[in-house]
């Protein structure tokens, strides 16, 4: 049973992958994650199709660069979980001030450089490393002693964790195989030695990373001389497959008349003979059972120990060191394939523990790390002997993701109040009041400027559930105590904060299109006593009492925003407050701050696109 307090999460945790074997790594533990916990899992926009195919929501990541599709990350403030160094370095510089979890992707090979296990850069800033095995744990122990490390297993594996106990003689965690059923297989159901069909080889080649270690480059330039005759040869079909990152490999094998295998599930289902020069793939294949051959080349150096592939185990299949060598040791491991199951399954047990719990695990790691820095939040429901509450406005998926970090906000300030959301989309953690009105996209506006938020705010004093509200737009961010505001309704109906500029700076940028708000505003500051310095009032956070004065009020709202209908609502509210004589607080800019390095209470991301956006 789980503890009752799981699923009251102050923090949710985002995922954000750029390539889609980055995407292969982390989905498992995602989708074994409590609901509650998870935030958003951001991909590069390319990516989007391919991660929807695999089950999975995601929100895309439009890159900087139109010619580079990696050079997007996001933007938030929960924690960010990646498998990759390069996505935790592009989300860092974007939002350097949220918490990273960084889970190792493949083995856990050690080049000591930043992008592996052991190096220091910019994994100096991780808060959690959920790692695959006790060798890449003592990697990152070495230099780093005190960040909080999990053992966790590679969670891609785990749909692979049946197939290896039938296989191999690798026990599984939990029951035992004959509790389950499983019986003595035999390690090679279905071995082309025993079934009488032609073998399949395939031939694989990590990309060239020779600028980190000569070990992290690759063989192909050493055997590709022989590769074509290889692809000829009766006795096995030779099929080939390389790291993603070897952009190229897929025209050279074309060319040399050897079909390309992009997806390695396939290979791992479709080969009978692994092939492999130093890729983490080397050591997945073995979870199936079936032999591989390593490929060495001339500048990978004996005398130097990364650990794994070089050298401890690099014993679960016979070393070809030369082009003329390899037919002999593929036609080896075809008609003798248990010679070195020993070996294979050896570094199976040690080097993927939890098989088949490795995204569950990893999941709970997750969840224990939330609670554990973020505890669950204090709820408030009363002040001063009157209900309180939270009243968004969300139309769409981007609103709705918004609202939800600007929840996340306030539960890591130790603080949940109850929520809703006026609009038409769920945000999980608030009450959805759906909107039955006309809708605020007006599409017979200027780009940018179709949402009418004055089509909704002036009902929302007949709607909100609560004695005492705030009303907040969706791009805002709590930084500290909002109960104050809360608490000044005691002595007036209405708070809100004043803007940075006055009413005369408003609207004075040439060409933006401005024109009619410009005549509202001087129509605004006429009415208002004719003076331009006074202090714009901005309607993105209000502080309101359900009463019979405020309800006049937003209905006066409505009826000054009708005279000119335009994108800014805030001119008409200024209008209705001065008609009414209502008792209100001009709070100070801190309250809805537009700068977050300068921010004190409420960080507000207005007018920059963030939730009314074309097209939702």
């Amino acid at each position: 049973m789980r503890p009752s307090w799981l699923g009251n999460y102050a923090m949710k945790i985002d995922f954000f992958a750029r390539r889609a074997h980055f995407v292969e790594h982390i989905a498992p533990v995602w989708k074994a994650l409590d609901p509650e916990a998870r935030g958003a899992f951001y991909v590069s926009a390319y990516l989007r199709q391919y991660a929807e195919a695999q089950g999975l929501e995601v929100v895309p990541v439009l890159p900087r660069l139109p010619a580079d599709p990696l050079s997007g990350a996001p933007n938030g403030p929960n924690p960010l979980l990646t498998c990759a160094y390069g996505d935790m370095l592009a989300a860092y510089k974007v939002r350097p001030q949220r918490p990273f979890i960084l889970m190792e992707h493949g083995v856990g090979l050690t080049f000591n450089n930043p992008s592996y296990a052991g190096g220091l850069g910019l994994r100096r800033q991780v808060a959690l490393f959920l790692v695959p095995n006790e060798h890449t744990r003592l990697a990152n122990a070495r230099v780093m002693p005190l960040t909080p490390q999990a053992i966790v297993g590679v969670p891609k594996l785990d749909e692979w964790a049946e197939a290896a106990a039938l296989a191999t003689h690798v026990v599984l965690p939990g029951p035992s195989a004959s509790a389950r059923g499983g019986g003595s297989m035999p390690p090679h159901v279905g071995s082309p030695c025993t079934s009488g069909r032609r073998p399949t080889v395939c031939i694989s080649f990590h990309w060239n990373g020779a600028h980190i270690a000569p070990e992290a480059g690759n063989a192909f330039q050493h055997y590709a001389g022989i590769l074509p005759e290889l692809a000829q040869d009766e006795a096995f079909t030779l099929i080939g497959h390389g790291h993603p990152k070897f952009r190229d490999l897929e025209q050279h094998f074309l060319g040399m008349g050897i079909r390309f295998v992009r997806d390695f599930r396939d290979v791992m289902e479709q080969a009978d003979v692994y092939v492999n020069d130093s890729s983490s793939t080397l050591y997945e294949f073995c979870v199936t059972g079936k032999p591989v051959v390593i490929l060495n080349a001339p500048q990978f150096r004996k005398n130097v120990h990364h650990g794994i592939r070089f050298w401890e185990y690099s014993d679960v299949g016979p070393q070809v060191n030369q082009p003329g060598e390899l037919r002999a040791a593929i036609e080896q491991a075809i008609a003798e394939p248990d010679v070195y199951q020993v070996q294979r399954e050896k570094a199976v047990q040690d080097l993927y523990p939890y098989l088949g719990e490795s995204s569950a695990r990893a999941a709970r790691c997750i969840e224990d790390f939330l609670q554990s820095k973020w505890p669950g939040a204090k709820r408030i429901d009363t002040i001063g002997g009157e209900t309180i509450g939270i009243l968004y406005m969300g139309f769409g998926r981007r609103a709705a993701l918004e609202i939800s970090k600007s929840l996340g906000s306030l539960k890591r300030l130790g603080v949940e109040i109850p929520a809703v959301v006026v609009g038409d989309t769920p945000v999980a953690g608030a009450e959805l009041i759906r909107w039955e009105g006309e809708s605020p996209f007006d599409p017979a506006q200027r780009h940018n400027f179709q949402f009418r938020a004055g089509r909704i705010k002036p009902d929302l004093c007949r709607i909100t559930p609560f004695e005492r509200t705030l009303y907040i737009d969706a791009d805002t961010e709590f930084l500290a105590d909002i109960t104050p505001g809360f608490q000044c309704l005691d002595e007036v109906d209405l708070a809100l904060a004043e803007e940075l500029l006055a009413l005369g700076q408003l609207y004075n940028k040439p060409r933006a299109g401005w024109e009619i708000n410009m005549i509202e505003r001087d129509a605004t500051i006429q009415e208002l006593g004719g003076n331009p310095n006074r202090k714009f009032l901005n309607s993105g956070v209000i502080f309101f009492r359900r009463s019979e004065a405020t309800l006049k009020l937003f209905e006066e709202w409505r009826r000054q925003w009708l005279r000119w209908q335009q994108w800014d609502e805030q001119l008409a509210l200024m209008r209705a407050i001065h008609a009414c004589g209502i008792r209100y607080k001009a709070l100070s800019p801190d309250w809805n701050h537009p700068h977050r390095g300068q921010a004190k209470i409420i960080f507000h991301n207005y007018g920059r696109g963030t939730a009314r956006v074309d097209g939702r």
